[in-house]
């Protein structure tokens, strides 16, 4: 069979001008969108001289307030807010591996779940000096807390760039307070924080408690999104609202109840022939012969009959014998 270059070109420009359309429509293609998660490795990923800056820090121990510091609130003011399912998919480091291996988690996200005790608002410029990478009028919330997940409850410090307050109760110590107090048993906090480092500080003591001779090691993280847990961990000895709410009702119910029943006792008690019956009438069945238990009809109407007239009409009788023999 014979090709005319005509036939082979009929055959060669279709296939070449469908791979060329294919070739351009995948040119085209937009890549898929990014998401939370991803974003958040992203915006997290430093440079070198950050990633020197960062680790220079972590040799500082006594103090937080530093370059390194500002360039993390920085990068963590920009990572978006995670749903619950990407959430759950950050690290939830154990507290003594934030303490023993700090450089391993440094600059990255983490998930903990805290008990806070005091929040402290801070402005830059107002108590603190301002930085490039967090300038004037910029807020954030130093949180101190206890980490809640593991079996020891060890305090830390949570450098917050969300307000706290509308996710806890009502603060023990008065609104005008700069530092506001929390019972920390029932003020739960979930966040998602990046690990910045482990620094030391003396704890003040109190005259019961004195403060320890050597300062001790606090986590610090940053923390740029909060949520109340999911399964909010209940208070030793403090009932949660809905199981008080739930025993008051019951407690209501049983009083109504038992009111209801007293008027019903005393108004049958009142009820001619309406106590003392047996509860099955239908079921009760005596087994002694009870036919002489109940006076007849006539001897009933005899002990009714009043004695005098009884005796009148005796008298009447004696003296008219024959209307009681015609009768």
């Amino acid at each position: 069979m014979v090709r005319t270059p005509a036939a082979i070109a009929c055959l060669v420009i279709p296939i070449v001008v469908l791979a060329l359309a294919a070739a351009a429509a995948y040119g085209s293609a937009e890549p898929p969108a990014e998401t939370p998660r991803e974003a958040v490795d992203r915006i997290l990923v430093l440079t070198d001289d950050e990633q020197d800056a960062l680790d220079v820090a972590q040799t500082r121990k006594q103090d937080y307030e530093e370059t390194a510091l500002y360039m993390m609130l920085n990068r963590a003011a920009q990572l978006p807010q995670l749903p619950r399912e990407q959430f759950a998919q950050l690290q939830r480091p154990p507290y003594r591996s934030l303490l023993d291996h700090p450089g391993r988690y440094a600059g990255q996200p983490v998930r903990l779940t805290v008990l806070v005790s005091t929040v402290f608002k801070e402005t830059s410029g107002t108590h603190h000096d301002p930085d490039l990478l967090w300038p004037r009028g910029r807020e954030r919330w130093m949180i101190r807390c206890l980490d809640a997940d593991g079996e020891v409850q060890q305090p830390m410090l949570v450098v917050s760039l969300v307000d706290p307050a509308v996710l806890l109760h009502k603060p023990l110590s008065d609104a005008d307070e700069p530092v506001q107090e929390f019972n920390a048993a029932i003020a739960p906090l979930e966040l998602a924080g990046v690990f910045y480092k482990v620094f030391e500080a003396r704890e003040s003591g109190t005259p019961e408690h004195p403060a320890p001779a050597s300062p001790r090691p606090y986590p610090l993280i940053i923390a740029w999104q909060l949520g109340v847990p999911a399964d909010k961990p209940a208070a030793p000895g403090v009932v949660p609202m809905t199981m008080a709410g739930a025993i008051f009702i019951a407690v209501i119910a049983l009083l109504v109840a038992f009111v209801f029943l007293a008027r019903h006792i005393r108004r049958t008690r009142r009820r001619p022939g309406g106590w003392g019956g047996p509860l099955w009438p239908d079921r009760y069945r005596p087994l002694r012969d009870v036919t002489q238990d109940t006076p007849g009809d006539d001897e009933r109407e005899a002990d009714e009959v009043d004695p005098q007239l009884k005796a009148a009409v005796e008298d009447w009788r004696k003296e008219h014998p024959e209307e009681k023999a015609d009768g």
